[in-house]
């Protein structure tokens, strides 16, 4: 094949390429119409990094909650830190005098021996 006719033949090829594919002429519309396009694609990315934001938010908020409830001292924070054997015998205060030398009166009040 000779460059002319290469050349001709390209020719044919553009032309019948032009009259499958015509030229569109963009009307008053065209980019709104295209902008809502592109925003009706971008509102479920949108709405999920919104929510994923206010949850990211509301996590942080929470444990910045916890961290103060924790540190913060409060009064019965003198529970947590007693013994064992403390905490027993706040528990079961009567128990102690079942092991010392008791004796109760008729009165009813009680006496060391």
């Amino acid at each position: 094949m000779t460059h002319d006719e290469l050349d001709r033949r390209l020719n044919v090829l553009f032309r019948e390429y032009r009259q499958a594919c015509p030229d569109l002429d963009g009307s008053a519309n065209f980019m709104p119409q295209l902008w809502q396009k592109i925003e009706a694609r971008q509102t479920l990315p949108l709405m999920l990094g919104r929510w994923t934001r206010m949850f990211v938010s509301f996590a942080a908020a929470l444990c910045l909650a916890m961290a103060v409830i924790l540190v913060v001292p409060h009064h019965q924070t003198s529970v947590l830190q007693t013994s064992y054997v403390e905490a027993l015998e706040r528990e079961h205060p009567n128990d102690i005098l079942a092991y010392s030398d008791v004796v109760p009166d008729n009165s009813g009040e009680v006496s060391w021996q």
